[in-house]
């Protein structure tokens, strides 16, 4: 694969290419391909963010450099191309923060992060959540197990069960 010109570093290239990217890498997509509809896709890393607006007839290469223009001061931005953009090749968008930061990437409107890009890291659910509100315990399971987060801040124990916080009595001496 080679890297494209508006790549930031070539050793971030390099890096995300041998999987040791402390980024995002999306999926392959076919050269010249476009997504299937509209969307805005949000980034988001450290103190930054930045919603990019992505139009059905956009290419990867062309909201590569959408991303690069709106974030390329505070984010890493490589398209690597596996057949120099000839017909038949693929491409893939791979993003890192440059101060190291955790980086977010998601679907504000459309799926363009998800299915084109396959660079969406949003938590999903294949329950109906429609019901929470954001507001309360949110409960995730994976492999039997359970742990209950309450977003209002008071404590839960593993079962789920509130308990209350007990703050110790403390007496000064002096």
């Amino acid at each position: 694969m080679a890297i494209l010109p508006f790549a930031d570093y070539t050793s971030a290239g390099i890096a995300a290419n041998l999987g040791i990217h402390s980024g995002v890498a999306g999926g392959e997509i076919a050269a010249g391909s476009a997504p299937s509809s509209d969307g805005v896709i949000r980034i988001a890393s450290g103190g930054h963010t930045v919603d990019i607006s992505v139009l059905q007839t956009d290419t990867a290469e062309d909201i590569a450099k959408k991303i690069k223009g709106l974030a390329g001061s505070w984010l890493d931005v490589s398209l690597y191309d596996s057949n120099l953009s000839q017909s038949g090749g693929s491409v893939l968008l791979s993003l890192a923060s440059k101060d190291g930061s955790p980086l977010s990437v998601y679907d504000v409107q459309g799926d363009v992060a998800n299915s084109f890009l396959q660079i969406d890291t949003a938590l999903r659910s294949a329950s109906d959540v429609s019901g929470w509100t954001g507001n309360g315990p949110l409960n995730i399971t994976v492999n039997g197990y359970t742990h209950t987060i309450d977003t209002r801040g008071h404590g839960y124990e593993r079962s789920g069960k509130y308990r209350k916080r007990q703050i110790p009595k403390r007496r000064c001496q002096g």
